[in-house]
């Protein structure tokens, strides 16, 4: 019976490791699936932004059901077909992807994408202001006549300071 008995603590923790186990394998996969959702969600944002560049006067709007799911949107200002069909596209599967990370966080608790959008707390010119001020244009990018668009990913903290930021 000794025998027996000893070997139920083992059993308990062999089972408990087991369940921790699977449960670290399912957390790393959920991270996985919504890194690639973030991944995604960047591509298409690239993809819109250079939409405005090409078409400036482009403009879309969601429209809502009457549970607050998105139906579709309605995009102006671009006037080729295949365009529009395909910046509809970029747009509501932009939708949908930021829906399914909407207030997940990553594996440091930064979140994705959060219920309520931030904003500066002096506004969105005042921040502007401060962007173009702090901007250094390379002298080579300068002296070869080169220019282009910098997309940039940063995190900010509750108290509105940027705690991290890179190029993407």
């Amino acid at each position: 019976m000794k025998p027996i008995k000893s070997l139920f603590p083992i059993g308990y923790t062999v089972l408990f490791l087991l369940l921790i186990g699977t449960a670290e394998a399912q957390d790393r996969q959920d991270y996985s699936s919504l890194e690639e959702k973030q991944n995604q969600i960047e591509d298409l944002t690239v993809k819109v932004f250079k939409v405005y560049e090409k078409y400036p006067e482009f403009t879309y709007t969601y429209s809502y059901d009457s549970e607050g799911n998105v139906k579709d949107v309605a995009v102006n200002g671009i006037g080729e077909t295949n365009a529009l069909e395909e910046i509809n596209g970029y747009l509501m599967t932009l939708i949908h992807l930021t829906k399914d990370i909407r207030n997940k966080s990553t594996r440091t608790n930064i979140y994705y994408a959060t219920e309520t959008l931030p904003k500066p707390k002096a506004g969105y010119r005042d921040l502007y202001d401060e962007l173009y001020a702090d901007i250094t244009y390379p002298e080579r990018a300068k002296e070869s006549n080169l220019e282009g668009t910098v997309f940039v990913r940063f995190v900010v903290d509750e108290a509105g300071n940027m705690i991290f930021a890179n190029g993407i």
